[in-house]
């Protein structure tokens, strides 16, 4: 059986997690402090949205606007960022990093997939957990690679030998 918003509330009641949730909605807001992450006001917490979606066969836990790359960002640069996230990714392994091309958003996610499956506390406090943990781990590495352009930590011969590559790709009268 699938889940529902009441199962998701009576989860984080249990936990006594403090989140927001308009009756009715399947959506619930909720964050932790970070160590190491700073949002964009320069405080070291992050929010999350819990979401129950498809007639409750998955819940999607997403922490929006986390990072931005700048519009003006060169293609070299995003091409650092889409590196750090993508390394990132696979280090994690839980939560995932996306970016949108569109206007820059880097936001993380961690999806539940329970087809008709129910939503188990576990489940739940796994994917919420993790994401401050995976946050702090992985800001460093992100900002320097937005701001930057410095990839990961070791991996910068990768990168250099991903720029070689690019120049050569690239039509010099562009």
């Amino acid at each position: 059986m699938p889940t529902n918003p009441t199962d998701i509330q009576a989860f984080l009641d249990q936990r006594k997690l403090k989140y927001s949730h308009e009756k009715g909605s399947n959506k619930f807001q909720s964050g932790f402090s970070t160590d190491n992450y700073l949002n964009a006001s320069g405080k070291n917490m992050f929010t999350f949205n819990i979401f129950c979606e498809d007639d409750g066969e998955i819940v999607r836990i997403i922490a929006p606007n986390l990072f931005t790359v700048p519009p003006q960002a060169t293609a070299k640069r995003k091409a650092v960022v889409w590196q750090t996230l993508h390394q990132a990714n696979w280090n994690c392994r839980l939560v995932t990093f996306e970016y949108d091309i569109n206007d820059g958003e880097i936001r993380a996610l961690y999806n539940i997939p329970l087809g008709d499956s129910s939503l188990g506390l576990q489940q739940l406090m796994n994917g919420i957990y993790s994401m401050p943990s995976a946050l702090d781990q992985y800001a460093p590495d992100i900002v320097r690679a937005i701001e930057f352009g410095i990839p990961m930590e070791g991996h910068r011969e990768y990168a250099n030998e991903f720029e070689k590559f690019i120049k050569a790709w690239t039509p010099h009268d562009a």
